[in-house]
This record gives C-alpha cells, sequence and structure tokens, in this order.
C-alpha cells in the first residue's frame, strides 16, 4: 500500500472498530440475557444445568470475543490487495466411501457456515446503493475495480467470517452458537447501514472518489427514438444506462 492508502484503511479501521465495538458488547448482552431466560425455562433439571454451564462458559471467555474479533477484521482490511481466493476443484472421482466419514465437528461447521450465508445474504440485499459505492471506493484503495459485497473486507459477508473464528473462543454448543449469530444479527447486522454510511463519508472527506452517485437504469420510454430527444409529454429525463460516476466537480486530492 501507498502511504495514503494505508493512512485511509487505518482510518476505516478506528471507525468500523469504534462502531463495531459497541455493536458487539450490546450483542453479547443479549446473549447472555438469552441464555438465561433458556436455563430458567428449562424443562429438566439436566438442560437448567446445560444452559447454566454455557452461561458460565460465556462469563469466562466474552471478554476474548471483541478484542479477537477486531483482530480479524483488521487482518481482512490488510488483505485488501490480495487476490480472491478460488473455489477448490472437485476431485473427478470421489471416493464414495468420504461420505461415510462426516463427523459431527463438519456437520456443525456446515450448519454455522448456512446460518452465516444466509445472514449476510439479507444484509447484502438491504444494502442498496451505499454498500455499492462502498465497494467503489474500495476498489480503489485495493488498485482494481470495484468490490461486489461478497469481497469487501469490511462487508456483510466479512463481518459474518470474523464472527465464525472469533466465536470459537467462547467453546459454545452449536445452539448457543447459533444463538449468537441471531444476537449479531439483530445488535450488529442491522446497525450495519449506518456504519456503511459513515465509511462512505469518511472516504469522501479523505478524496477517495468524492462526489460519487449511483445513476439506475431508465428504460426508454415507448416511441422514444434512439437518436431524438424525449417524445412529447415526457418528463424530459435523458434514457441512460446503469453508471457510477462522479456528479459534479470535486475539490482536488492526492487521489484524484
Amino acid at each position: 500500500f501507498s502511504r495514503r492508502a494505508r493512512l485511509d484503511r487505518q482510518r476505516v479501521n478506528a471507525l468500523a472498530g469504534q462502531s463495531l465495538t459497541t455493536s458487539l458488547n450490546l450483542a453479547l448482552n443479549e446473549f447472555e440475557r438469552q441464555l438465561f431466560k433458556q436455563a430458567d425455562r428449562a424443562r429438566s433439571s439436566q438442560h437448567q444445568a446445560e444452559h447454566f454451564a454455557e452461561l458460565q462458559r460465556l462469563r469466562q471467555n466474552r471478554a476474548d470475543l471483541v478484542p479477537r474479533y477486531l483482530a480479524g477484521l483488521e487482518t481482512s482490511l490488510a488483505r485488501l490487495r490480495e487476490p480472491a481466493e478460488s473455489e477448490p476443484a472437485e476431485p473427478a472421482s470421489p471416493d464414495p466411501l468420504q461420505y461415510q466419514r462426516l463427523t459431527l465437528v463438519e456437520d456443525t461447521d456446515l450448519d454455522r457456515d448456512i446460518v452465516l450465508r444466509e445472514i449476510a445474504r439479507r444484509e447484502t440485499q438491504r444494502g442498496g446503493t451505499p454498500l455499492l459505492l462502498l465497494g467503489q471506493r474500495f476498489g480503489v484503495l485495493a488498485g482494481a475495480p470495484a468490490l461486489d459485497p461478497e469481497r469487501l473486507p469490511i462487508g456483510p459477508h466479512a463481518l459474518c467470517r470474523v464472527l465464525r473464528e472469533a466465536g470459537d473462543c467462547l467453546n459454545l454448543t452449536l445452539d448457543s452458537q447459533l444463538l449468537l449469530y441471531r444476537c449479531f444479527e439483530r445488535q450488529v447486522i442491522e446497525r450495519y447501514g449506518e456504519l456503511v454510511e459513515r465509511l462512505n463519508v469518511l472516504l469522501t472527506h479523505e478524496g477517495v472518489l468524492p462526489g460519487l452517485v449511483y445513476l439506475p437504469y431508465r428504460p426508454r420510454t415507448q416511441g422514444q427514438s434512439r437518436g431524438h430527444g424525449p417524445a412529447p409529454g415526457s418528463s424530459g429525463a435523458v434514457s441512460q444506462r446503469p453508471l457510477t460516476g462522479w456528479h459534479g466537480q470535486a475539490q482536488p486530492s492526492a487521489w484524484s
């Protein structure tokens, strides 16, 4: 990274870390309340003991989660310019015995991945234009084309991947991990849109594509020819292809 790109990356990391620290602590507080509620409503003394054991493990290890999460986020930002990992190729003739060697750990990993991918997918759909603009700006930082939400180092998919790795320090059962993910979605992911807006403002002030706007595609009205102006009685809007570009004149900056 150039010196300017490193400074911008550090500012992004600081802003995201400050915002996510608050949200993560809210998620952990809600998670602890939910575990206590489950223990209080347990149908048997055995189930109640299991829930209290989970609650005890959470209280012992929760102080490690936020630092691990922020460290994972910083690592994700540090890998901004690394090429995207390709999906491993499937073997031409898989061993049929492999399907008989599935373990509980593999099933658990699959369940966690499914839940986290669904959380990230929902937030990607809600992200809209601000998320697209953030991908454009991170593309500048990476020296590459615009990054889609799956590749954004601070996008919904990245936030969920970091949680999966950082959450291992809590040593929870699968059911408790899935409950943690639901609390994470309510307290962190549902506030993610605010973080995206703040990151766009920060990068705009730093001169990374200032004045960037997204102009949606407007279909040509019926009867409007390709080489002439708008049809009589129309609003006068000119049809145009989808465009993400600069709007107006911006102050000169090191990036421009």
